[in-house]
């Protein structure tokens, strides 16, 4: 097939962009295939969990993926053993298993080329994946191949190259989107239920709702970006939510939320148990015994973790974590829905309507590491509101934060769009 051809496939797959790598000669089924020295690599590729595995020659951890091969006559078929394997000392990110039991698999193009006849160099042969949900479809152009000729043609940089299937990019139209918003203000509070009705809402996340709804999004907890790969960030005052992890470790995962929060909260105003910050780097004492945040395993010197069973802790008296989230947990939780993200700030009109404000900030090209740079400079805090109350309802909250001030630590490419114009 030719890109044309290719590309009216994949979206007939339901793909709305590509991204692709030229591959070289050591890219085979023997030696995987090398994707990056980047964790830039685990917000472009959807996966699944992070598996840890410390106990071997070169500790590493491992993601399952729901890869597909198309072939050129459009037909596609699961590679069942299709993993991304992440080596974080160097670091290093590889796709390993993607041809066996696979029907489609171009299997022909990932020969080992014998030592003596290598060159180093790229060879001509072309990557191709498109995500659609959690799913990738994969295409591999060979050598000499007019799709290989015209992806090698693109102007790209970083890990990938990206081409997008729509009349504008994303970013374009989230934008143009955007200005239509703000244009319209102000905004009544909604949510769009998953019965695809917009209907009156009122909490505390309901601007951010509100900002989904217009973008026809229906609440739901995935791992993916809420439009065409952006994430939507919607906020009130200087300090920005990025993510609600629960620990998943610690003594707040070994009692539970209820326990810990009984045993390790305070008494609030209206009697009931509340765990709550913030916590930064830096000791807090508020609460009795001193507690800080405290990331372990990782060489902020050189940017890399030295340690795959690493983890952010949340210490207190120096030996007790309460806390914990660890490195494989934390990577697949910032994962994609970070890599692009737009944050919209509103202020209120009323109990009933907010209005968006004219800049937004558009970030692109995070990584796990700037979030724990970020954390060890004091940047990034951990601020719950998890709460036992008189009448026994329960309700876990754990969020990390950021003054709005500082979200250009996060990104590697970042810009502020007005979009009163």
């Amino acid at each position: 097939m030719d890109f044309n051809q290719l590309c009216s496939c994949l979206k007939q797959y339901g793909a709305s962009w590509m991204i692709f790598k030229e591959l070289s000669e050591n890219d085979n089924s023997k030696n995987q295939v090398y994707l990056g020295g980047s964790y830039e690599v685990l917000q472009e590729i959807p996966h699944g969990e992070i598996t840890t595995f410390s106990d071997c020659k070169r500790p590493n951890m491992k993601a399952k993926l729901d890869f597909w091969w198309v072939s050129d006559n459009g037909s596609a078929a699961n590679a069942p053993g299709a993993q991304l394997i992440l080596y974080p000392k160097y670091p290093e990110v590889r796709l390993s298993g993607f041809l066996k039991s696979c029907p489609t698999a171009p299997s022909a193009h990932f020969q080992v080329i014998n030592r003596e006849d290598r060159t180093g160099d790229k060879d001509g042969r072309v990557l191709v994946m498109a995500p659609v949900g959690e799913r990738i479809y994969a295409y591999l152009a060979p050598r000499g191949a007019s799709i290989a000729a015209h992806l090698i043609g693109l102007p790209h940089d970083g890990l990938f190259g990206h081409v997008e299937f729509g009349y504008e990019d994303s970013k374009t139209e989230l934008i143009r989107h955007l200005r239509i918003q703000y244009a319209t203000n102000p905004h009544e509070l909604v949510r769009m239920f998953p019965d695809g009705e917009i209907r009156h809402y009122k909490a505390r996340n309901a601007a951010g709702y509100t900002l989904e709804a217009s973008f026809g999004i229906i609440p739901n907890g995935t791992p993916e970006p809420d439009f065409k790969g952006w994430e939507l960030k919607c906020y009130g005052s200087s300090s920005v939510t990025l993510m609600t992890p629960e620990p998943d470790g610690g003594l707040y995962e070994k009692l539970g939320t209820r326990d810990f929060v009984e045993q390790y909260g305070h008494v609030a105003e209206d009697g009931g148990m509340y765990f709550t910050g913030p916590y930064r780097a830096t000791e807090n004492t508020k609460f009795g015994s001193p507690r800080k945040l405290v990331v372990e395993g990782f060489n902020i010197e050189d940017g890399k973790i030295e340690d795959v069973d690493g983890a952010i802790v949340l210490l207190q008296d120096e030996d007790t974590e309460l806390a914990t989230w660890s490195f494989s947990h934390l990577l697949g939780h910032w994962g994609r829905k970070h890599n692009k993200a737009c944050y919209v700030r509103y202020e209120k009109e009323s109990d009933t309507q907010i209005n968006y404000l004219p800049k937004v900030f558009l970030g692109e090209g995070t990584s796990p590491i700037f979030l724990l740079r970020a954390i060890l400079a004091n940047v990034v805090i951990y601020d719950p509101g998890s709460r036992v109350k008189l009448d026994g309802s329960m309700k876990a909250r754990s969020q990390f934060r950021i003054n709005h001030k500082d979200l250009c630590l996060l990104y590697s490419k970042y810009e502020h769009v007005d979009i009163s114009k």
